[in-house]
């Protein structure tokens, strides 16, 4: 079913249905601490956006074109697209979207990527 979503999309779904979800665990009392546990994640992935898509960004390009990048090299380049997206976004209108765009698309990606399915349970004989 995944498969056939677009990265920025499944990272809408998420920045949008996670805050939905954790207002509906408000509702019942046994799942406040959960939805107070969630919502203190959320935030910090929100805040912590622009980091991610930079360390996102930084080692796509070295698994696309370098592939030999040291861990310090990593770093720097991180730091660098880092500074570069923190002064786009300063742009009046289109610096916010296409940072609301690049964190959809990383946050969709990461989804992506993860194993969903468990293996099967092995019969108990």
């Amino acid at each position: 079913m995944y498969k056939y979503f677009r990265y920025d999309a499944l990272g809408l779904l998420f920045l949008l249905g996670l805050p939905a979800a954790i207002l509906i665990s408000f509702v019942t009392i046994v799942a406040i601490p959960v939805g107070i546990l969630v919502a203190i994640a959320y935030v910090t992935l929100i805040l912590l956006g622009t980091v991610l898509v930079s360390i996102l960004i930084a080692n796509w390009l070295n698994n696309t074109y370098v592939k030999s990048w040291s861990y310090r090299r990593m770093i720097l380049a991180a730091f660098g697209i880092f500074i570069y997206l923190k002064l786009a976004s300063l742009t009046p209108v289109i610096g916010p979207a296409i940072m609301f765009l690049l964190v959809c698309m990383s946050f969709g990606g990461i989804l992506m990527s993860v194993k969903w399915k468990r293996d099967a349970k092995l019969a108990m004989t």
